[in-house]
């Protein structure tokens, strides 16, 4: 069965919940690489939401 790729948009949060990065993807992403220099150690939240409504969390450590 052929992966679907969806457009839509991820954010990275804080530990105070205020947004450090957005950024937009369309259909023909199916990866995607920030950089972590300038933010500090510590936990983050990088949330993935798709046009259809699907959204996908997951905990960013940065040691």
């Amino acid at each position: 069965m052929p992966e679907i790729y969806l457009s839509g948009n991820v954010c990275l949060y804080n530990a105070q919940g205020q947004i450090l990065r957005q950024e937009v993807f369309d259909e023909n992403v199916n990866d995607l690489t920030w950089g972590v220099n300038g933010l500090p150690k510590g936990l983050y939240l990088a949330e993935v939401r798709t046009e259809s409504g699907q959204i996908t969390r997951t905990k960013v450590l940065i040691q």
